[in-house]
């Protein structure tokens, strides 16, 4: 959980702010000293920004001391403050601070500086509190136990798979989703309600006017309309592409649009069909990224994590690329041709053509020149390396 007001920071952010590799923070155990703001068996690690800023000052502070004696004293780490032992002042002096900091970077709340000064110290506590930030597991434990969903219902509102579906994230941190605790709260008392069509819910964008209290979080129609209108235009494109699409577009979360993606894409189609495309796409995932999850696998499909299981594990028992169903007949007067992705071996040649002509091209520039994202770029690296390496010899 990440308290009202802090930031938090995974290991990626921290050493590349230390101008470090992840490695190297790791093997020096530059953390060691800190404990982690994620709950214990959280999928990433995150730790306060703050604290972690000490200790980035503290590594390069004494990297600078080893070249001009005396090294300087570390600073000490500030322990995080304590919410039950803030007074009403302090209260509300830390939230005003708080709505400071989330307005400079386009961010508004449903209460602004002077309402804080008409609240009671219990009504300042119960504002503060609605604004830690929560993973998905401790969103879910946020709810009450006599509505409290189980971990495979909960999986199933966020990946859309059920009528109703979770808000928007209200931040993504280190690529994991967190909701304010009265988002949650909201959630539960209203859109739980609800039954009836997808949920589609869209996150405050920079610059976008104040959701009043109470107001419907989910994408309005208009918003609708376009994302399906988009998905509709570009029929032949991948899921993955229009979901950038949509997101570049329309300001949309990915989730919001991989929800939209996934009901206009299969809509018209057998269920057969989908299977087979689910299973393809299985196979594919793995040829790029043999250590994909099955949680990864359904975010990408906006399925749920236990069909992702059953998907890369029927993929996996398959010796030759499963057959493709013939795609549905796209109107011609938006039918949008894309060239077919280039098979594994021949990207692999790709790449090594290009780390031959120039040994120092990044892999960013790999995934820009190849459209694909930089993990798989860096997989595809090592493996031509390996073999310009073999050849070598």
């Amino acid at each position: 959980m990440i308290r009202a007001g802090r930031n938090a920071l995974d290991r990626d952010a921290i050493a590349q702010k230390a101008g470090l590799s992840v490695g190297t923070i790791r093997n020096k155990k530059l953390l060691a000293d800190l404990t982690p703001v994620s709950r214990p068996d959280a999928r990433k690690e995150l730790f306060d920004a703050e604290q972690a800023q000490v200790v980035i000052d503290n590594y390069l502070a004494g990297k600078r001391g080893k070249r001009s004696e005396p090294a300087p004293a570390p600073k000490r780490i500030p322990s995080l403050p304590d919410y039950d032992d803030f007074n009403e002042d302090e209260l509300r002096g830390h939230l005003r601070a708080f709505l400071d900091a989330e307005q400079e970077i386009g961010f508004e709340h449903g209460f602004t500086a002077d309402d804080l000064e008409s609240m009671n110290e219990e009504q300042l506590r119960a504002t503060l509190d609605g604004l830690d930030l929560l993973d998905l597991e401790e969103a879910r434990l946020s709810i009450p136990e006599d509505r409290r969903p189980t971990q495979n219902t909960m999986e199933a509102y966020y990946y859309g798979s059920k009528s109703t579906g979770l808000p928007d994230a209200d931040r993504t941190i280190g690529g994991i989703d967190h909701w304010y605790r009265s988002t949650m709260r909201r959630w539960n008392e209203q859109e739980r309600r609800r039954r009836g069509g997808p949920t589609l819910v869209s996150r405050q964008v920079v610059g976008a006017p104040a959701l009043e209290s109470g107001e419907d979080f989910r994408l309005s129609e208009e918003l609708r309309e376009q994302a399906v209108q988009l998905v509709r235009d570009n029929e032949t494109a991948s899921p993955e592409s229009l979901v950038k699409t949509i997101t570049a577009k329309l300001g949309l979360s990915e989730s919001a649009a991989w929800r939209c993606v996934h009901s206009v894409r299969f809509a018209t189609q057998r269920s057969e069909d989908v299977r087979a495309l689910r299973l393809a796409a299985a196979w594919q995932a793995l040829a790029e990224n043999p250590e994909i999850t099955g949680v990864e696998f359904a975010r990408q499909m906006g399925i749920g994590i236990t069909a992702g299981n059953r998907y890369l594990n029927d993929a996996s028992k398959l010796t030759t690329p499963p057959q493709m169903p013939a795609a549905p007949a796209a109107p011609e007067d938006t039918a949008i041709a894309t060239p077919a992705e280039p098979a594994a071996d021949e990207r692999l040649e790709q790449v090594t053509r290009l780390i031959t002509d120039n040994p120092q091209i990044s892999t960013a520039e790999l995934a820009k020149t190849l459209g694909v994202s930089a993990p798989t770029a860096r997989k595809y690296r090592k493996k031509a390396e390996e073999a310009l390496g073999g050849s070598a010899n």
